[in-house]
């Protein structure tokens, strides 16, 4: 009897253990929706994720225990099926990859609200035959909602990530990337290999020694192409926190107005590129394709995020292309953070154990 009671507790307790990590499924579908005025078609969805296993975890108010969030078919049928199901048909459209590097939603709860949030990251390239490919644009996107958790609310997170992915793609030129210099292979293309060429391709910061001036915004930069040669006196303030010593900080003067510089995405002296961050200039390393450089370290908003657009309850929150980048400083310590030289939006490296 005492045995008999003994196995009945334990197949409750496994029960139970299974029902709390049973794969929560969504599904993507809306009732009246347009992703794209284009006259485009996918004709294929590339899975380029680094965790493919789920889509994220959830865990319920006061639960200790995740489960896994997965679609109802298969990742790349389901974004397929999706995509072709919402963008307008059109005739003699054009062929599109759709390139998921990231999709991941979360939600995170406590005694005072819940929070569910959904990050991606597409890249898409226009087919021109079987193995040549013109690379169109990488675009991140990161929806945050926060209040009641429906099931439904992490499907509509994900859809609404997509409708201003699309949007945003909606308005790029596609017959200014028609060219030689943007097209990949196929193998390319699904390694991510296509990525360092297309930017020393593409990117004129990266093959040329900077010229001297002050950036306006992004585009500048990457094209190395200063919109103002204002003469500039640089002033160096050496740094004494203990994170910081040798270096200095930098002040630039405008030489012919006598102020300081201010309002710019940057500059360059004709030998070092500042990004002007967090109120203050830092060189930019470039290397292998990758843009970098030191600052303090910022804990809150996230870096790299800009709120772009407010509705009931959610956020659509994008990268920052231009302009001046400020968030209050929460330490001196010293952090890295990268600049995505497709897109400009600037995050911080983490160390593996963070």
């Amino acid at each position: 009897m005492i045995r008999l009671s003994l196995l009945s507790l334990l197949a409750f307790s496994f029960s139970q253990i299974q029902a709390q990590t049973k794969p929560y499924v969504i599904g993507l579908s809306y009732e009246t929706m347009k992703l794209s005025s284009l006259p485009i078609k996918v004709v294929e969805v590339i899975d380029a994720r680094d965790s493919v296993a789920n889509i994220g975890w959830i865990k319920k108010v006061m639960s200790k225990r995740r489960r896994p969030v997965t679609f109802e078919n298969e990742f790349t049928l389901e974004l397929y099926t999706f995509f072709r199901k919402y963008i307008q048909k059109n005739e003699n459209p054009r062929q599109l990859v759709v390139k998921v590097n990231q999709l991941r939603v979360s939600q995170m709860s406590d005694s005072k609200e819940a929070i569910a949030e959904m990050s991606m990251e597409l890249e898409f390239f226009l087919k021109r035959d079987s193995n040549a490919f013109y690379f169109l644009a990488r675009i991140p996107c990161l929806i945050r909602y926060k209040g009641m958790i429906e099931p439904a609310t992490h499907s509509d997170n994900i859809i609404k990530g997509f409708k201003y992915v699309f949007n945003q793609l909606d308005t790029l030129k596609f017959d200014n990337r028609i060219q030689d210099r943007f097209l990949v292979s196929h193998t390319e293309m699904e390694t991510g290999e296509d990525s360092a060429g297309v930017l020393r391709r593409t990117h004129s910061i990266l093959e040329e020694p900077p010229k001297a001036g002050i950036y306006a915004d992004f585009h500048e930069f990457i094209n190395n192409a200063p919109g103002r040669d204002d003469e500039l006196d640089i002033e160096l303030e050496p740094r004494t926190d203990k994170d910081w010593e040798g270096t200095h900080k930098v002040i630039p003067y405008l030489k012919m107005e006598d102020r300081r510089l201010e309002k710019c995405w940057g500059f360059s002296d004709g030998k070092e590129v500042y990004i002007n961050f967090d109120k203050q200039y830092w060189p930019i390393v470039l290397e292998n394709g990758v843009a970098y450089f030191f600052a303090f370290h910022k804990d809150h908003p996230s870096v790299g995020e800009v709120l772009i657009g407010v509705a009931v309850n959610f956020a659509i929150i994008a990268a920052a292309g231009a302009g001046m980048i400020f968030y209050p400083s929460s330490t001196v310590e010293k952090a890295v953070y990268r600049i995505d030289l497709f897109t400009g939006r600037i995050e911080r490296v983490l160390a593996e154990n963070n």
